[in-house]
């Protein structure tokens, strides 16, 4: 056992299931999901190692007094393991990622694990969820990539007892449920820090995937023509591999002097979004789903400047007004060129469309873990939907 209240600790593991899992607990009384002693819901959660988007789900579940497990689904998480994914998975990573899954699946059914939340699953397989099923585990899944980048999932849909996606077009592809990621409560601070004027005119955090190294270095370089203040936080994992992938995409030499190996600090993020007046969000090929980032950067009181052709459709209505749409490094410019004038404080209603406990509320309702873990906020948004019932009750749209 891994004693802890709403927080995330490693936890010892039997059956080669490595350290870096990781548990979350809390003490009040809860319904559903799986009830344990007491009648508390007991949950666990499998999904990758990505920034703190599962450790913040966890901990918000647990504040609703869910008793929730968090475990990686990667055998390992080193730079050699995740090239081997993104190549395929070699025979002798396969074997190991196939008997970590082995593992870790006996060992949910031996602690009798009721009920399973598969986040933005990338390994997983059929094997694991169909063992989880037979041993009569209610399996979930959640997922917060494109099913053309993370499409493994479509292989056990059948087996599910309910599913959702960020992505409305899997949504309506694959009978899922859809609603969108969140701002973490860091991301929403209070009005009067929102109010403040910019320090800059245009922030970046994200991943240096795809595209993106070359617009920002556009950007970068028309900034400097026009005077333009950027605040740049470019992350990838593996500086020796971003040099590599720079051979075939010569923009990323531009940004080595700003790129870093680790994630940055989150307070170090916010600060970038409340400082600025907008923030540029570049989207992932091969998803229509909104990102993390768009979240957190109208939760900051900035405008989004980003490329996703439907975002204004796809944002609370709102906070429609506070999206700008380019499909190009010139039009990226111009809207600059026009003046981005910062919107600042959130109109009524949008910290909770922004929110992680509108996130967790949904998620709720998607899994049926109980009624009664759904917030104030969710019941009352829920009651002035046109009688719209579930999840859906409970979107921001």
């Amino acid at each position: 056992a891994c004693p802890s209240r709403a927080t995330v600790t490693s936890c010892p593991h039997p059956r080669r299931v490595p350290s870096s899992t990781r548990r979350a607990t809390a003490s009040s009384s809860a319904t559903r999901a799986g009830s344990g002693p007491g009648g508390r819901a007991r949950l666990v959660m499998v999904g990758p190692r990505f920034g703190a988007y599962v450790e913040a789900v966890a901990a918000e579940l647990a504040s609703r007094g869910i008793t929730v497990a968090v475990f990686d689904e990667k055998a390992s998480n080193s730079n050699l393991a995740k090239i081997a994914c993104r190549l395929g998975l070699p025979l002798p990573q396969r074997a190991r990622q196939r008997r970590y899954l082995a593992a870790l699946a006996q060992r949910l059914l031996d602690e009798r694990w009721e009920a399973v939340l598969i986040c933005a699953p990338e390994l997983i397989d059929r094997e694991f969820v169909a063992r989880l099923v037979a041993g009569g585990v209610r399996v979930h899944l959640y997922s917060w990539d494109g099913s053309r980048n993370k499409g493994r999932y479509r292989s056990y849909l059948d087996l599910l007892s309910s599913r959702g996606s960020f992505d409305p077009d899997d949504a309506a592809a694959y009978g899922m449920a859809y609603f969108p990621l969140f701002a973490q409560a860091a991301f929403l601070p209070p009005d009067a820090q929102l109010a403040a004027p910019p320090r800059w005119e245009i922030a970046f955090c994200g991943t240096i995937h795809s595209g993106r190294a070359e617009l920002l270095a556009g950007l970068r370089r028309i900034a400097r023509r026009r005077g333009w203040r950027l605040v740049l936080f470019p992350y990838y994992h593996s500086r020796g591999l971003f040099l590599l992938r720079s051979l075939a995409r010569p923009g990323g030499f531009a940004l080595l002097d700003r790129l870093s190996a680790r994630p940055f600090a989150q307070a170090r993020v916010v600060e970038a979004c409340v400082g600025s007046a907008a923030v540029l969000d570049i989207v992932h090929p091969g998803q229509a789903g909104l990102t993390a980032r768009t979240f957190e950067a109208l939760g900051c009181g900035a405008l989004v400047l980003t490329n996703h052709p439907r975002a204004c459709a796809l944002v609370p209505p709102m906070l429609r007004n506070r999206v700008l749409v380019f499909d190009s490094l010139e039009t990226l410019a111009r809207l600059a060129s026009a003046g981005l004038a910062r919107p600042g404080p959130l109109p009524a209603g949008a910290r909770y469309a922004l929110s992680l406990t509108r996130f967790v509320d949904q998620l709720i309702a998607m899994a049926g873990l109980g009624e009664g873990l759904i917030s104030p906020e969710g019941r009352a948004w829920a009651g002035a939907a046109s009688g719209a019932g579930g999840a859906a009750a409970i979107a921001p749209e």
